[in-house]
Parts: structure tokens; sequence; C-alpha cells
């Protein structure tokens, strides 16, 4: 068996994981180390970029693996990291256009009732 190397950046540790000889990371194996992960990439010298790693029909990752590579893991944005780049990118789009940020009922502090005397 091979052992592959992963970069567990939620978990901030890396991961071993063992490789049969017919080169395949099964699905179960996979979601049973890392439950959350969605995809696996690497970067690639030779183009000078990430890669990701492809599904088979099983949804298990057949690759040619090497024991050199430091393999990451890819996971779904949660809802508080997308609302974050949302914001980010009204605030960007909004500057450029030199447009008022809008205001949210969050955002807006509201002044407290006071009692008009006559």
């Amino acid at each position: 068996m091979n052992r592959i190397s992963f970069n567990d950046n939620r978990k901030n540790r890396i991961v071993d994981l063992f490789i049969g000889p017919d080169n395949v990371l099964r699905k179960d194996y996979f979601h049973g180390v890392f439950p959350e992960a969605t995809g696996i990439i690497f970067y690639d010298n030779e183009v000078n970029r990430y890669v990701g790693i492809p599904r088979d029909e099983n949804g298990s990752f057949k690759f040619e693996w090497s024991p050199n590579v430091m393999y990451e893991l890819v996971y779904r944005d949660g809802k508080k990291q997308k609302e974050q780049r949302d914001l980010i990118m009204i605030n960007m789009v909004c500057s450029n256009l030199q447009i008022p940020l809008p205001m949210s009922e969050k955002t807006v502090r509201k002044r407290p009732e006071t009692a008009i005397k006559r």
C-alpha cells in the first residue's frame, strides 16, 4: 500500500491515507476520514496552478498519486463564509460605482423612542 498526505486546513493538520495498488481512493474511506470535504486539489508545478482530482463513476478518486505531493482538501463554503464573501463583493461594486452602501436593519442604529412632553 502507498501512503499519500493531505493538508487539512480546517483542522490545521496533515493526514496520511493509504492507497491500494489500483490507485483508487475509495469514496467511503475519504468521507470517513474527511466527512465535510468535497474534493481534492494539488499544486502542479508544470502548469503553475492548482489541479482538481477527478472522481470516477463511483465517486471515488482514481489518480496517479505521488508520495512527494501534498494534496489539499476542498470544502464547500459555509453559510457564514458565503455571507462574508457576498458583503465584500457588494462593498467592492458599490465603491467602484461610487454608490453609498445599502444599509440593513442590523447596521442601522435606531433612535430610542422618546416621550414628547407638551
